[in-house]
């Protein structure tokens, strides 16, 4: 074994020497070395190293692999495997340990002894000798019999591990203690040999040991005259002091107040009304795992519901201050639409400063915040007012909290030069410039940057200091719901902005460290949901989330929440929010909450995926909950590809098979030598538009049909609910299947939910391209304008007229561009910008941020530059409004039938059908039939106007006429109310849309028609 010295000369004042070490290309551990911890003067340098000029200096050893720097020269023979840097043991439960370790006494001859070492100063080290430097030191039981099930049940990621005991005999206190203090495990022989060493995961034994289930954050107390109470959940602290401010920044506290310890690690303090308005911070002494030290941290309350600006220091504020509250707050839920059932929920997605940061109509002050929902008469509140006439009954608010990616301080803003950006061309890089420039100095982000989550956050209220937040977000809340819509905050309980003990983001790590966030098998925070990923599976993170959820229900009267990375949380997380909303009533709390509809992503990915840490709230596992998730595979079939893959590759509506792309066309070859290769011909239908026939177009129009009815499939599973087990006749057999047995590429089930509004349907989102920018890219280039156009509105039909809950992105009918930008979360105003007059789309404004342009193959020399110079793409005014007008006629006729919105799988499968399915059916057609039942019928009646409905939805480029013998004898007419907006498609053929006689319908191109059965009495 070499040794190699390095002598480093030291600047006057370091404090820290940093040292990595590298083998060619192959990096080694990094020390940090605080020279503060080190003893004074250490042993010399030997002597065959020193001159006798040479003063004596610090000494210590690195060893490679190991984290930890020793003070003398190890003994290398001796030095145990481990290392106090990983933490790859787990303190599970109040006297279970659990280590991958296999050691046993037939491997070293002599009985395996295993230690649990505690320090209250954080002093433990890693020697030849084994772990030293402990203040505690207590020895622990081999249990054979393995974990308790319902440790394996709570941490399914450790169900194999070994099973150390503690003694139950070991008091309660000293558990805390320990608890409160530097944990290690060793292992060595029974003759002292050391073997291995590792640090502790603690989050199951503070689960165990310190469960509090009493008030947290700031309350007013009744008692002597009125007092206020904060409390902290903090049992690894040491010492917690409370610090009060008189300011909101930049001042000493006023006040210090030592923190007093309860018997489950909340600490507590109690002072006067005067309290009131004033800011606090805690300053807590804590061992934190990611520098193995103890720290000095200075945080915010978990529980803040107040805050300066940036989230500095936690505002004392009751929330049941008059004064907060806009004028008959406390009767809002007089003022909220009616809600039926959640199959009545359909929902437009709007980012807060999007809605009015571009809107002349709202006064200046206001644009960007809170308060420009409070302007009725603004074109966004019109806009809003029109689609809720309409029917549309929720308004999804991206991230409201309070998030850490803009800076509050509005006096710091930057902001492009738009004047100027709007003489450059259409397709310059001098906008992306411009707006790179200044991403993270102006006033823009999406905000999945979550700080604090129980907090509005202060860049969209006029003031960020102090409680104008408060009473400014439920003056949004009530001014939406008087436009006839409920609201939906977007939450992200799924990671945090920041960890570790210093920066000023950090909150909850600072409070616990490392049991609100989950931590992998070496003690890393995971990061798969983006950074810094939260552990819902721990007691006191549920917690948190459900009393956080029930305070934005009670106290911001909100109508809904969407749960970003929802599949990042456990079920039992969203169980428990759900029964918790349901408790609330209007009696006693003011709201219903039963009528609170949840929904979120419920992708299933990262450490949690396949059930990895626990049952997660991913789409497979909510069924029967009544919760709702996202339904991708609808998504992808409908526009085409998905986000992860060449974004040229088509779907039903961008004219996969009977108007393909290049890219579609080179697929088709690649798969016509394929066919021609490995099997005979195949023969085609012959229809027009379908990709050639003979030869080589015959193996391609096998391969494209296939796919265009796979595809057809997928939605129409989707459209019936996307429920696991409804039957239907399937488009690309005839064969009768259900939701679940279609599979996606990736080999999950396409369909998974038990009822409709477990299945939120839609065609775009905030994330990736607009459902304009979508189409821009994935249309062949010889589609004409208006037949974009035309795929844009019938992409939107496809959402608006299945069972589920509709979900539509803001602007999406007034084809709203982003400039093909497909991540606009940091693109500023510019490419985010939304017209509500209809005069413009924001096509063309210029290449999006470079590091949008170089992915998925479209790139700046490719496809985008022209596509963003092509003037004849951009939409006119004309197609803006009618396009507008297009989705309000849509949601009118959803809502002008319950046969729109059947509540259950049961219902649904009586009276759902599709036609037009098997071989010989016509591609690019779906035709789903709605049935309803008379007075005397074993069907029961549920519309009192139509006996029943039939919705086509063609993205056949010429018209058909489709025999459809199961409606002979039907008299079916244009839906009045597509009549009546003037939004019927144009009849290429003489006569009625639908025969009766002969059963044969006339399918209009690139269109969307709902026929209507009236009932005798209303014909």
């Amino acid at each position: 074994m070499g040794c190699v010295e390095w002598r480093v000369r030291l600047k006057a004042g370091a404090r820290t020497v940093n040292v990595l070490p590298h083998r060619g290309d192959w990096k080694d551990c990094t020390w940090t070395i605080d020279l503060a911890t080190l003893p004074s003067p250490l042993s010399s340098t030997s002597s065959s190293s020193s001159s006798p000029r040479t003063p004596p200096c610090p000494t210590v050893w690195l060893v490679s692999d190991r984290q930890h720097f020793f003070l003398h020269r190890p003994n290398l023979s001796r030095l145990p495997k481990g290392s106090l840097d990983l933490f790859k043991a787990h303190w599970v439960s109040a006297d279970e340990i659990a280590v991958n370790w296999d050691y046993s006494e037939s491997d070293y001859g002599e009985e395996i002894l295993f230690l649990l070492h505690a320090s209250d100063s954080a002093s433990l080290s890693l020697t030849e000798n084994g772990v030293q430097g402990a203040d505690s030191v207590i020895p622990l039981t081999l249990d054979p019999a393995g974990l308790s099930s319902a440790v394996r049940l709570k941490f399914p990621h450790l169900a194999s591990f070994t099973c150390l005991r503690v003694s139950t005999s070991t008091p309660i206190p000293h558990l805390h203690r320990l608890l409160s203090s530097q944990t290690a495990l060793s292992c060595s022989s029974a003759s002292g040999t050391p073997i291995d060493a590792t640090s502790l995961q603690l989050a199951g034994a503070l689960d165990a040991l310190c469960l509090y289930e009493g008030p947290l954050g700031v309350h007013m107390e009744a008692q002597g005259g009125g007092t206020v109470g904060i409390r902290v959940w903090a049992p690894t602290a040491q010492e917690v002091t409370l610090l009060l401010f008189d300011q909101p920044h930049a001042s000493p506290p006023v006040e210090r107040v030592p923190m007093e310890r309860g018997s489950e690690g909340q600490w507590s303090a109690q002072g006067p009304m005067a309290w009131r308005g004033m800011y606090y911070q805690y300053e807590i002494r804590v061992f934190h795992p990611s520098t193995n030290r103890m720290e000095t941290c200075v945080a915010t309350d978990p529980y803040s519901r107040g805050l300066s600006a940036n989230g500095e220091r936690s505002l004392v504020v009751d929330l049941s201050d008059a004064s907060l509250a806009p004028p008959d707050w406390s009767s809002l839920h007089h003022q909220k639409s009616p809600l039926q059932s959640f199959s009545d929920v359909s929902i437009y997605e709007l980012h807060i400063r999007d809605f009015s940061a571009s809107d002349p109509s709202v006064p200046e002050p206001h644009r960007g915040t809170y308060l420009a929902f409070t302007h009725p008469h603004s074109q966004g509140a019109q806009h809003l007012a029109q689609l809720s006439a309409s029917g549309l009954s929720h308004l999804h608010l991206l991230p409201s909290y309070d998030f850490g990616s803009v800076n509050e301080d509005k006096s710091t803003w930057q902001a492009v030069d738009e004047a100027s950006l709007r003489l450059a061309p259409p397709d310059s890089d001098r906008q992306q410039a411009a707006v790179a420039a200044v991403k993270d100095a102006d006033a823009y982000n999406w905000g999945y940057d979550p700080v604090h989550w129980g907090v509005p956050d202060g860049s969209y209220a006029t003031h960020a200091d102090g409680a104008a937040r408060t009473l400014e977000f439920r003056s949004m809340v009530q001014a939406v719901n008087a436009l006839g819509l409920r609201v939906v905050v977007d939450v992200v309980y799924n990671h945090l902005y920041a960890s570790g003990p210093h920066s000023p983001f950090s909150v909850l790590d600072k409070v616990v460290p490392g049991y609100y966030v989950r931590r992998d098998g070496e003690g890393r925070v995971e990061s798969s949901a983006c950074c810094n990923n939260t552990a819902s599976e721990h007691a006191m993170v549920e917690r948190l989330i459900v009393d956080d959820v029930l305070m934005w229900a009670t106290q911001y009267k909100v109508d809904g929440f969407r749960f970003d990375l929802m599949g990042h949380l456990m079920k039992h997380t969203m169980l428990r929010i759900r029964t918790a909303l349901d408790s609330l009533t209007i009696e006693e709390h003011g709201v219903d909450g039963k009528s609170i509809y949840l929904y979120g992503e419920g992708w299933d990915f990262g450490e949690v995926e396949n059930n990895g840490r626990g049952v997660n709230a991913a789409q497979q596992n909510l069924h029967g909950t009544g919760i709702g998730s996202f339904n991708d595979r609808f998504r992808d079939a409908v526009i085409g590809g998905s986000p992860f893959g060449h974004p040229q590759q088509q779907g039903f509506a961008t004219g996969l098979m009977l108007m393909p792309n290049e890219y579609e066309e080179s697929e088709r070859q690649y798969r016509s030598y394929i066919y021609d290769s490995s099997s005979g011909s195949s023969s085609s239908s012959g229809e027009e538009g379908e990709g050639g026939s003979g030869g080589e177009g015959e193996a391609s129009v096998v391969w494209w049909r296939q796919r265009l009815g796979e595809s057809v499939d997928v939605i129409q599973a989707g459209m019936a609910g996307n429920l696991r087990d409804f039957a239907f006749a399937s488009h690309a057999t005839g064969n009768q299947v259900t939701g679940g047995q279609l599979y996606t590429f990736g080999g999950s089930p396409v369909a998974y939910a038990a009822s409709p509004h477990e299945s939120v349907t839609y065609v775009s989102a905030h994330d990736n391209e607009t459902l304009f920018d979508i189409v821009t890219i994935k249309a062949a280039a010889a589609v004409a304008p208006q037949q974009r156009v035309a795929m844009n509105r019938v992409a939107m039909a496809v959402v608006a007229w299945g069972q589920g809950v509709p979900f539509i992105h803001a602007g999406d009918d007034l084809l709203r561009s982003k400039s093909l930008d497909r991540d606009s979360y940091n693109s500023g105003d510019w490419f985010n910008r939304l017209d509500w007059s209809g005069a413009t789309s924001n096509f063309g404004v210029g290449l999006p941020p470079h590091e949008r342009t170089a992915t998925n193959g479209t790139c700046e020399g490719g496809r985008m530059r022209p596509l963003l110079a092509n003037q004849s793409l951009r939409p006119t005014s004309a197609d803006i409004t009618a396009t507008s007008h297009y989705l309000r006629m849509l949601l009118a006729v959803r809502y002008s039938s319950p046969l729109f919105r059947l509540p259950s799988l049961e219902l649904v499968q009586e009276r759902v059908q599709f036609l037009n399915a098997g071989p010989a059916a016509l591609p690019g057609v779906i035709v789903m039939s709605v049935a309803d039942g008379d007075s005397d019928s074993p069907m029961a009646q549920l519309d009192h106007r139509y006996r029943s409905l039939v919705v086509v939805i063609s993205m056949h480029p010429q018209p058909f006429l489709l025999h459809l013998p199961s409606l002979v004898g039907r008299t079916l007419v244009p839906h009045p109310l597509q009549e009546e907006h003037g939004m019927v498609p144009s009849h290429a053929h003489v006569g009625p849309w639908f025969q009766a006689d002969t059963a044969m319908l006339t399918v209009p191109p690139l269109a969307a028609l709902t026929l209507v059965e009236p009932r005798t009495e209303m014909r």
